[in-house]
């Protein structure tokens, strides 16, 4: 296979370190995923000859380049420019340590997420997200699901995880997707399902994010505050 090579740069011209670049191709079908280094440099070895998709979006900078090229060469060099997101997320949340954002077809399509037409995007999953225990969380991933049902938007998210933690709808001892299980100290863990977008595969995963008594009760807190919008 060929080596394709090149630096990521940001609208200014410095170096966008790393932000996940990937390289896809569907004839014969092939997907490679790096991060950029310290110099904005990536590398691909083993790429086919023919039509490739480049693409690389930073969420945290609301930039993203996605670039339909033709590979007939092996050494090839080049350098890959971030243009602004034309229809940048303008209303952020926080909770659990993370800056949230609701997704909606117009957010799905300029950030080009993994068919996301609604759920919670990942603008930045802060240092506590270890916590949960579902995996590692990066910007650009949506959550979709809680319990075993899909939610829209963050008000639906929090509702059902508020809900989940008190009262699984599916507990460990009935038939179906366990929805939630609630520990002895109170803690719980909640279905959920996400997509990313990493080095080794673009898809969803399903995980049960661990909840402690800490987390619930600023969940029930941002839910009043939803719930008194609402009334107003």
């Amino acid at each position: 296979g060929y080596s394709i090579a090149g630096t990521l740069l940001d609208p200014s011209g410095t170096p966008a370190t790393d932000v996940a670049i990937s390289i896809s191709q569907l004839i014969p079908e092939q997907r490679k995923a790096v991060r950029t280094d310290s110099l904005g440099h990536f590398r691909f070895d083993g790429v086919n000859q023919g039509k490739a998709t480049l693409r690389a979006v930073d969420v945290a900078s609301n930039r993203k380049s996605i670039e339909e090229i033709t590979i007939d060469a092996s050494d090839t060099e080049m350098k890959i420019v971030l243009k602004p997101i034309d229809s940048p997320i303008v209303t952020k949340y926080q909770l659990l340590g993370m800056t949230l954002a609701d997704v909606n077809p117009e957010i799905d399509e300029a950030y080009d997420l993994l068919s996301s037409e609604m759920g919670v995007m990942i603008i930045d999953p802060g240092t506590r997200f270890e916590n949960f225990a579902i995996g590692e969380l990066r910007p650009g991933y949506v959550f979709w699901m809680v319990g075993n049902d899909q939610v829209s938007d963050l008000r639906e998210m929090v509702s059902h995880l508020v809900n989940e933690a008190k009262s699984p709808t599916i507990p460990p001892d009935a038939d179906g997707n366990t929805s939630a299980w609630i520990e002895k100290n109170g803690d719980a863990r909640v279905r959920v399902v996400y997509n990313f977008d990493n080095e080794e595969f673009r898809g969803s995963n399903t995980q049960y994010m661990r909840l402690s008594q800490k987390d619930i009760a600023e969940l029930m807190e941002l839910q009043q505050r939803f719930e008194s919008r609402q009334k107003e």
